[in-house]
């Protein structure tokens, strides 16, 4: 099967909390739509973001209709590389002693006159596309899509609109 799409709203995540001003405030995101697409190697996950109140203990209050809740997409697909032993982001730390060249093969140099070095992923680290890991780990394993769910979840390195 190509195409699956869900909607659910059991999977809900804390997020990190933003701050207005010296006001916390805390979010959570709640998962409402997937859409998993085997052709294109894509899991589209879209996520409602809720804003609540801080209670003195630090624990999450009352639920703030005044803030907008919106949306936000994360998407799983091959262009994100991933360790394969915990599904973790990875990225380009390691130099490979080359230089990034222009058009004409000469040596591009940054803001303060040196060249720049060619970055690759650490090959100490077994990676492979983001997708490519959550689909490895699901035919590994019997499927517990909801703790996946919230894994990738976890992920996302921004929540901000």
């Amino acid at each position: 099967m190509p195409y699956i799409q869900l909607s659910t709203n059991d999977i809900v995540i804390d997020i990190p909390d933003v701050n207005i001003g010296q006001t916390v405030i805390k979010r959570t995101a709640t998962l409402f739509d997937m859409d998993y697409n085997t052709h294109n190697k894509q899991v589209v996950l879209r996520w409602l973001i809720k804003h609540f109140a801080k209670n003195a203990d630090g624990t999450k209050g009352d639920y703030l209709p005044f803030i907008t809740d919106w949306a936000k997409e994360s998407i799983a697909d091959n262009t994100t590389m991933c360790d394969v032993t915990n599904g973790q982001p990875i990225y380009k730390t390691h130099d490979t002693g080359e230089v990034e060249k222009d058009a004409n093969g000469n040596p591009i140099l940054d803001a303060n006159g040196n060249q720049v070095p060619i970055m690759d992923y650490d090959p100490a680290i077994n990676y492979s596309g983001q997708y490519d890991v959550f689909f490895n780990m699901a035919q590994a394993q019997p499927v517990l899509v909801n703790p996946m769910i919230i894994q990738f979840g976890q992920l996302v390195q921004s929540w901000d609109k």
